[in-house]
């Protein structure tokens, strides 16, 4: 009796947790680089400086779209809108793959990025066409570093991007 009441309290639990997984497995997004955007929203990140203080919050926001280039699919087209306290300055950023803070290699050598030129109102904007392939698939992540520089410490703001159908 033991024995018949485990095995139907396993059973049950097999059957519970498949339902489960069936209900949190999204469904899977299946585009072409021309069918696809993605876009994400600029979050400042934590700047720590080494020292024994507190760290501090850079006031960096704005947002990011990538799509495929219309006349060569082979090229990306990346947009990216800032606001930062920081005026009349040129701003670098890089696409790199994984989620934000990994800390992974951009896809290409940062001068390949056009600079973003910040103006008086410490506003920027940016369209670059670079030569990527837009992916369809993975976790890719834009970040802003601190005037020319683009080590990982550098980096003042980041946005993750979301692939969505256009």
């Amino acid at each position: 009796m033991y024995r018949k009441s485990r095995a139907v309290t396993a059973a049950a639990l097999v059957v519970a947790c498949t339902a489960c997984a069936k209900q949190t497995a999204g469904p899977v997004l299946t585009l072409t680089p021309m069918e696809a955007i993605w876009t994400a929203s600029i979050q400042p990140t934590n700047q720590n400086s080494g020292q024994a203080a507190a760290s501090r919050r850079t006031m960096i926001n704005g947002e990011v779209s990538m799509v495929a280039d219309k006349d060569y699919p082979l090229r990306t087209v990346v947009h990216i809108t800032l606001g930062t306290p920081v005026t009349d300055a040129s701003v670098s950023w890089a696409l790199v793959p994984e989620r934000c803070g990994t800390g992974g290699v951009p896809v290409l050598p940062v001068n390949a990025f056009s600079p973003i030129e910040v103006g008086p109102s410490g506003r920027g904007e940016v369209t670059a066409v670079i030569p990527f392939t837009l992916p369809t698939s993975g976790a890719y992540h834009i970040n802003i570093y601190e005037a020319q520089r683009a080590e990982l410490a550098d980096v003042q703001a980041c946005a993750q991007l979301t692939l969505r159908a256009k």
